[in-house]
């Protein structure tokens, strides 16, 4: 990885999502949830209308469960559980009805009108008071987004990166955006948006992704095809690294690979001590999400559960009922 002289280190410093070194050139995306272009329609388009919101609305749905089938290969039917609960999302008659009735009523094309009420709907779920369920507006406006490109299908220009391996930088990922990721090409992201128990931070984990999240300015400021460094235990995206940064990531990560090579070897075995003590491995989690990574790790339990945790996205502390369905689940 060249570094030209006149180009001085930058160290970009954010939140740790989850954990791995990628070392690369950068490639960055800005990405929003645009309004479609508006248009009135005559009386006569209405049912035609209707029927591309169809098509988009059953369009989504078989991607969905293709998405949900590759991510059940690659990390288990916890995780590929998220876009099963996207799929839900379109058939709640509720939101399906008031888009065909509005598309009648406002006489407007159907993906402005989809646009309109989704929008009204996100408005809403951003105003509870829970955390948790704020933090889910991420994965009604990737499903929102996913319907919109599908009104024309043909013409979406999505693209993750270039063909070669690089990090990839961005304002902030939908859950389908990681899950649909080419390992092969993207090594690592860091974001702007998110948090470490966003969907897309859990699938990152899941998945084995280095990744960054909280980076201020950074789509604005970095350019693309700069070298850097992600590293994702601290929580850094490193630009320009000097030699001597990059030649000690570079064994930082030949070591990390060493330990995880070893530990995988000895997943499964028993554990006790030289007289032949049986000892319980258990792991340490910070959000439920978590667990289905502790039974793949083949822990036994959880020893530590940080539940400062809950209060990370919000300022109320969850109700009693809250924390026994968490604690339930944990238990079990």
């Amino acid at each position: 990885m060249p570094r030209p002289e006149s180009e001085p280190e930058v160290i970009y410093e954010g939140i740790p999502a989850s954990p791995g070194i990628a070392i690369a050139p950068v490639h960055v995306i800005a990405r929003g949830f645009s309004a479609p272009d508006v248009y009135e329609i005559e009386e006569s388009e209405i049912p035609r209308e209707q029927d591309r919101f169809r098509d988009a609305v059953d369009l989504t749905k078989r991607q969905l469960v293709e998405l949900q089938s590759r991510l059940e290969d690659l990390a288990g039917d916890n995780e590929s559980g998220i876009f099963e609960a996207h799929a839900m999302m379109l058939e709640d008659r509720a939101v399906f009805d008031r888009v065909l009735k509005s598309i009648a009523s406002r006489r407007q094309n159907a993906e402005y009108v989809f646009y309109a009420v989704m929008q009204n709907f996100l408005e809403a779920m951003r105003r509870i008071p829970d955390p948790y369920l704020r933090e889910r507006t991420a994965d009604i406006e990737d499903v929102s987004q996913r319907v919109l490109r599908n009104f024309s299908p043909d013409s979406d220009t999505r693209h993750q990166g270039p063909d070669d391996r690089h990090i990839l930088v961005a304002y902030d990922l939908a859950p389908s955006d990681t899950a649909s990721m080419n390992r092969r090409h993207v090594l690592g992201f860091a974001t702007e948006q998110g948090s470490v128990n966003s969907h897309t931070a859990i699938l990152a984990r899941a998945l084995g992704v280095p990744a960054v999240v909280g980076l201020e300015c950074a789509v604005i400021d970095i350019m693309t095809l700069a070298p850097a460094i992600l590293d994702g235990y601290t929580g850094k995206l490193i630009l320009h690294p000097a030699p001597d940064t990059l030649e000690r990531y570079r064994q930082l990560s030949d070591a990390k690979a060493k330990v995880r090579s070893f530990v995988e070897g000895k997943r499964g075995a028993a554990t006790e001590t030289v007289d032949s003590r049986a000892i319980t491995v258990s792991a340490n989690i910070e959000i439920v999400e978590e667990l289905p990574l502790v039974k793949r790790s083949g822990a036994k339990g959880i020893g530590l559960y940080r539940t400062e945790f809950m209060l990370l996205n919000g300022e109320e502390m969850p109700d009693e009922k809250r924390q026994l369905e968490i604690y339930t689940r944990v238990a079990k």
